[in-house]
């Protein structure tokens, strides 16, 4: 503030009435007070910057931190979640898979008893069915025979006749 006495003694040394020198050294001085800075002000600034920075840096610094570990408990909770369900379809379609296989054999087994019993009742019939063809095809033989005798033996009667009367004619 020796400045401010030294700029007073110079304004009054040129002239400048005591009261207005005065006046400019209050202004001057208020001015310096609220609108100018010292190298102090500046300093304090500086280092209240650098405190709020470091402050804000580390601040930042747990808000990363801490998103980081509830976003990795976030992953690993879907993570189980995710196991949980894919166990549980797996369980679920083994289960289905099962009921399916047991299913199907069932059903194989009732198709093969019911295609068993269709299989000896188309023995049977078919049994029965040869038996009476070889019963009609031995009664068609036995007639078949008989004519064929018949028809031979009036062949030979007639061929014998024919002989006999060509015999005479000779």
């Amino acid at each position: 503030m020796s400045y401010l006495y030294s700029l007073y003694d110079a304004l009054v040394s040129i002239s400048v009435p005591s009261d207005k020198a005065r006046a400019v050294v209050e202004s001057l001085e208020r001015d310096m007070l609220t609108h100018l800075a010292t190298k102090s002000d500046v300093d304090a600034l500086r280092h209240a910057t650098k405190a709020d920075m470091e402050a804000l840096r580390q601040a930042t610094k747990a808000d990363i931190e801490s998103s980081r570990l509830a976003t990795k408990a976030d992953i690993d909770a879907l993570r189980h979640e995710t196991k949980a369900d894919i166990d549980a379809l797996r369980h679920e379609t083994k289960a289905d898979m099962e009921a399916l296989r047991l299913g199907t054999k069932a059903d194989m087994d009732t198709l093969r008893t019911e295609l068993r019993a269709d299989m000896a009742l188309v023995r049977q019939e078919s049994k029965a069915d040869i038996s009476l063809l070889r019963h009609e095809l031995g009664s068609g033989l036995s007639a078949l025979r008989k004519d064929m005798t018949i028809w031979l033996g009036s062949v030979q009667i007639i061929g014998m006749g024919l002989l006999f009367a060509a015999l005479k004619l000779t």
